[in-house]
C-alpha cells in the first residue's frame, strides 16, 4: 500500500510540474505573438512649415500627431552664419 501511495504522489507531482512549465510556455508564446496593431508614438511628431511672405523667409511648427500649430504665429528666419 505504501508503494502505491508513493508512486501516486510522485506521478501527481510530475503532472503538476509539467502543467506549470506548459502554462509558462503558453504565456511566453502569447507575449511573443501579440497582434497589437496600434503603434503609439512616445513623442509628438513636429513638422516645420516654411513660406515666403513679403520677401522674408518664415517658418512655423506644426504638431502632426495632434493636429495643431505649436507656434502662435509665423517666425521670420534669421541666418546666423
Amino acid at each position: 500500500m505504501r508503494k502505491i501511495k508513493k508512486i501516486l504522489v510522485t506521478v501527481a507531482a510530475g503532472v503538476v510540474i509539467l502543467n506549470t512549465f506548459n502554462a509558462a510556455s503558453a504565456i511566453a508564446s502569447a507575449a511573443v505573438y501579440s497582434t497589437d496593431d496600434g503603434i503609439m508614438p512616445y513623442a509628438d511628431e513636429i513638422e516645420t512649415k516654411w513660406r515666403y511672405s513679403l520677401g522674408r523667409l518664415q517658418y512655423r511648427r506644426w504638431n502632426a500627431t495632434r493636429g495643431y500649430w505649436v507656434d502662435p504665429e509665423w517666425i521670420t528666419y534669421v541666418y546666423k552664419g
